[in-house]
């Protein structure tokens, strides 16, 4: 490849933060993978993935640190996180936290009396999990994934119709 003039890409010389070129397009490394790496069009806002032989070039080459290694999570010991469900946007579940570490928190499952989070009763049976806090990469958002793979939202009250979407 060098012969004939190529670059080779790789998860060495290509880091998170970067300004690539992929297709004429302007694109944000966002995660650089063993094979692949994972974009975000600065256009369209859309995270892709892309293999290395697709990057045409390098158009800045800044290094930027992932959210999740720079920021501490924001969730706080006795908030009240719910599982909604996309098709009337009631609620499924809820969980409070009941302790928080750096990089994890602990939730236990609260009853859900007439679509309301009842804060202090726990459900019969219900044992305390812990979670690690991620970033989502196509929001760039904080978020906790209860034992089922449902994302879980922060429940404010009179605010849970806007946040449960």
């Amino acid at each position: 490849m060098d012969e004939l003039g190529g670059i080779i890409y790789s998860k060495e010389n290509i880091k998170p933060g970067y300004i690539v070129q992929i297709r004429g397009r302007h694109c944000q490394v966002i995660k650089a993978n063993i094979k692949t790496i994972d974009i975000k069009s600065i256009s369209t806002g859309m995270v892709l993935r892309y293999d290395y032989a697709e990057i045409q070039s390098i158009i800045k080459a800044e290094e930027v640190k992932p959210k999740q290694e720079t920021e501490q999570h924001p969730y706080k010991t006795e908030e009240i996180l719910v599982a909604c469900r996309p098709a009337d946007n009631s609620i499924y579940k809820a969980y409070q936290i009941i302790k928080t570490t750096d990089k994890t928190i602990q939730i236990q499952q609260i009853e859900v009396v007439e679509g309301k989070p009842m804060f202090g009763q726990f459900k019969t049976n219900s044992k305390p999990e812990r979670k690690k806090p991620i970033v989502r990469s196509y929001t760039n958002q904080w978020t906790v994934y209860d034992s089922n793979d449902w994302q879980l939202t922060k429940y404010i009250a009179n605010e849970v119709e806007k946040r449960c979407c």
